[in-house]
């Protein structure tokens, strides 16, 4: 019987076109516990709800169909990024992509 988990688990499969294999290697299991999983079969403990979504860098409520925000804090989209280069100097200064933050 197919729940909110078993559809979710499937659907970010598809997202990263990952084999059900290869997602039962990256979590140390069997396949076929991994696919009892997206069948509705079975559910994962805990301990793998939490591995799955730090996997995913998604939310665990998300992972369970309790919230339909997949990132901490709201939305956000798979392609979006930060990226900071930050260095800070002997004296303390600090800047972000090369633009210091003193006096800011």
């Amino acid at each position: 019987m197919q729940n909110k988990l078993s559809q979710r688990l499937k659907e970010l499969r598809a997202e990263t076109d990952l084999s059900q294999a290869k997602l039962a290697t990256i979590f140390g299991m069997p396949q076929q516990t991994y696919n009892s999983w997206e069948q509705g079969q079975s559910q994962p403990d805990a301990d793998r709800i939490i591995q799955i979504a730090t996997y995913y860098d998604i939310t665990t409520d998300y992972l369970l169909g309790k919230s339909n925000d997949k990132f901490m804090g709201g939305r956000r989209h798979k392609d979006d990024e930060i990226v900071a280069t930050v260095s800070i100097s002997k004296s303390k200064n600090v800047k972000v992509n090369g633009v210091s933050m003193k006096n800011k």
